[in-house]
């Protein structure tokens, strides 16, 4: 029979001087230190026409901030700057249909993908080189063909809001050293 009242002193001596030793040596890949204060959150100039994809870019960014406790109000220094890079899209589920025009069958998409990339970086002070810099990074979202144009331009903006949103959320957490992909298949 063990008698663990003698040992019991070595058992807690030994966890004491592991965890003195360190930790597991984890250190982040991507994004640098944790920022110490909070962030207020900006928006970089961009030439992308897609105002919706950016507004939610800037709504995940926001919304991944509060959730990690680093949202600041206002818009001064430090702050997160997000930029929208550019909007891909292409056909998917392609079908052939007739063309009464040509009078041959012809292909037509069922739906769509978007894809929207950015990236974002840590602006210190006004002026001051950017720091942890994610660079590119890309969310998708597909959408299907509905029975008109409206509605497929409605399913389209849905699309490019969910890959933006999910964009902004991405760009936090790889500023803040997350394990998060650059890309999604597209």
């Amino acid at each position: 029979m063990l008698d663990w009242s003698m040992r019991l002193p070595a058992v807690a001596a030994f966890v004491g001087l592991l965890s003195l030793v360190g930790g597991c040596g984890y250190q982040q890949v991507y994004g640098g230190a944790r920022p110490v204060g909070r962030l207020s959150l900006a928006m970089a100039s961009s030439r992308e026409p897609e105002g919706g994809a950016a507004t939610a870019m800037m709504a995940g960014a926001r919304a991944e901030l509060a959730h990690s406790g680093l949202l600041a109000s206002g818009n001064g220094y430090p702050r997160l700057v997000v930029e929208l890079v550019r909007v891909d899209e292409r056909g998917a589920g392609q079908r052939m249909t007739p063309n009464l025009t040509l009078g041959e069958a012809a292909p037509l998409a069922r739906g769509g993908l978007v894809g929207v990339v950015g990236r974002a970086w840590i602006e210190e002070r006004a002026g001051a080189e950017p720091a942890s810099n994610t660079g590119d990074v890309r969310r998708a979202s597909s959408f299907a063909a509905e029975a008109g144009p409206g509605l497929d331009a409605l399913s389209r903006e849905d699309s490019l809001s969910h890959a933006g949103r999910e964009l902004g959320r991405a760009l936090v957490k790889r500023l803040l050293g997350e394990p998060e992909p650059t890309e999604e298949a597209f």
